[in-house]
């Protein structure tokens, strides 16, 4: 592995670490799960009549699901850059000490 896919593994386990912060505050959750809630609401309790009202809600709450999946995925990726980077650096450690 060379030094730039090493300070790359580095990247992505620094954004992992700023995604599970983001995904664990207390705020956040709090904000996510009213958005959702009051979108939903409004789109069950929507005329059935206002297909495209209906449709803008649909396309909210996705966006609301969007959001979300970009910071688990963001957490995910940084998962696997530190197994990489665990497994890099111990074979690292093996070369060195035969």
């Amino acid at each position: 592995m060379t030094d730039k896919e090493e300070i790359q593994l580095k990247y992505e386990i620094s954004r992992a670490q700023k995604a599970k912060e983001i995904l664990e505050n207390e705020v956040y959750i709090e904000a996510m799960q009213a958005l959702e809630d009051k979108l939903i609401k409004a789109w069950r309790t929507s005329p059935l009549r206002d297909i495209e009202g209906q449709h803008e809600l649909r396309l909210s709450i996705s966006i609301v699901d969007a959001i979300k999946s970009y910071f688990n995925q963001t957490f995910e990726t940084g998962k696997i850059a530190q197994k990489q980077l665990d497994t890099l650096t111990h074979k690292k450690k093996s070369l060195f000490n035969f």
